[in-house]
């Protein structure tokens, strides 16, 4: 960057598990069809050959990590194979594949990190539930 470029980002905050569980796991399956998207496109791609019936979403906050961990797990033993890639793959029933990670921070955590990536905060704004954060930084 140069010393008179900006960065602006938008960053996830931190909230109640509950909040996070019920945005992850939606009643009306937008974040699972997400999620089965992945495989989809292996399938269109790459030539897979992944059956996403036999494949359900889970995803749980891990707060330790601070963030959303995103997985299919396999309903059945299956194995798949995926010719552009060279890869075959056997997986058992319940076994999970690790698709996504969504970073939640804290106003601390987003403070260090910007001073670990040699930026000054300008400025930042919330929505009105201060589920988010838009930050504006600009270079040391």
């Amino acid at each position: 960057m140069k010393s008179s470029d900006l960065f602006l980002i938008g960053l996830d905050l931190k909230k109640d598990q509950k909040i996070l569980h019920n945005a992850y796991n939606d009643t009306q399956n937008t974040t699972a069809k997400f999620n089965l998207n992945v495989l989809k496109r292996i399938n269109d791609e790459l030539g897979g050959n992944f059956d996403l019936d036999q494949f359900k979403h889970h995803a749980i906050y891990n707060e330790e990590q601070g963030r959303i961990e995103m997985y299919l797990r396999s309903l059945s033993e299956q194995s798949i194979v995926i010719p552009k890639s060279d890869l075959s793959i056997n997986l058992s029933k319940d076994e999970l594949i690790h698709t996504e990670n969504s970073h939640k921070f804290s106003l601390d955590q987003i403070e260090s990190l910007l001073k670990q990536s040699n930026f000054e905060k300008l400025e930042m704004w919330f929505d009105s539930r201060n589920y988010f954060a838009l930050v504006l930084a600009k270079n040391l």
